[in-house]
């Protein structure tokens, strides 16, 4: 008898549930992925990793940037700037040469002998050639949201080369327009990888020799089948950050304000990027 009393208040607790205005929904959370060509310990790699953490701080949790280093959603280098725009990835990292099919531009400062390692002067041509750069991938939905030039590539090799005539028939793998078709004009055979196929073809010998820069390379341990080092010093990779535009609109405003300003980055950390694109309310 008592539980059956009991069902009116259980009734009208209910009923009174039901007309009460709902509370403030819970924040949504706005989860991000970004990946990263590159591994932990490299500078780019890093700095990317510092940002999805200062991110997720300073929104309060609003907005979390998951880092997959090593291409290890499967985005290869050449698809970079497809994949972001087309929202596959919310952000990553991108090299300049590895989508030169798709926009040269990308690759514009990295001709080979058109900039010494100055870095002042680097960091002016780079926030030079930015805005434009920015306008030519807005066609794609991309936003670069940082961007730099590395130091300069180098040959590694598996033998010793001790002239230009020793390296005709030279395997040697190259990344984008601009340095494949100077290993072509140094008498050098350009074979086309991704970064993750170097290691194995260097130690199977597919390939002898390879372009990129000394942090890279011991980054990526290819000291191990590499045996011969040669300064040749050539240009200087566009290293990017960029990010779907699409995917920054849909963030709510106060998480946008709190998010670290693109423009503070080279004072925050030089490490960072030394261009930040214009007209971006991050």
């Amino acid at each position: 008898m008592r539980n059956l009393r009991m069902i009116p208040l259980v009734l009208a607790v209910l009923a009174l549930a039901v007309l009460l205005p709902p509370g403030p929904a819970p924040a949504q959370q706005a989860t991000w992925k970004l990946q990263s060509l590159l591994n932990p310990g490299y500078m780019g790699t890093d700095a990317e990793i510092w940002f999805a953490q200062e991110v997720e701080k300073r929104t309060g949790g609003k907005v979390k940037i998951t880092v997959y280093p090593g291409a290890a959603l499967g985005f290869a280098g050449p698809r970079i700037m497809t994949a972001v725009g087309q929202g596959l990835l919310e952000a990553s990292q991108m090299w300049g040469a590895h989508v030169s099919g798709d926009l040269r531009l990308a690759e514009i400062i990295e001709l080979p002998g058109l900039i010494p390692y100055d870095i002042p002067l680097r960091k002016k041509i780079v926030q030079m050639v930015l805005p434009a750069q920015e306008r030519a991938m807005d066609g794609f939905g991309v936003l670069p949201f940082a961007s730099g030039q590395v130091e300069p590539r180098n040959i590694y090799s598996r033998k010793p080369i001790r002239s230009i005539a020793d390296l005709k028939g030279v395997k040697l793998r190259a990344q984008g327009i601009v340095e494949t078709e100077f290993t072509k004009a140094i008498g050098a055979t350009p074979v086309t990888l991704t970064w993750e196929e170097v290691y194995p073809a260097m130690q199977q010998g597919v390939i002898d020799a390879y372009w990129v820069t000394h942090s890279a390379t011991f980054n990526a341990k290819l000291h191990e089948v590499a045996k011969y080092c040669y300064e040749v010093g050539l240009g200087g990779a566009n290293w990017f950050v960029v990010i779907n535009k699409a995917a920054v609109e849909k963030l709510p405003p106060d998480a946008r304000s709190s998010t670290p300003s693109s423009t503070r980055w080279p004072s925050t950390a030089t490490r960072w990027g030394w261009g930040a694109p214009t007209g971006s309310s991050w």
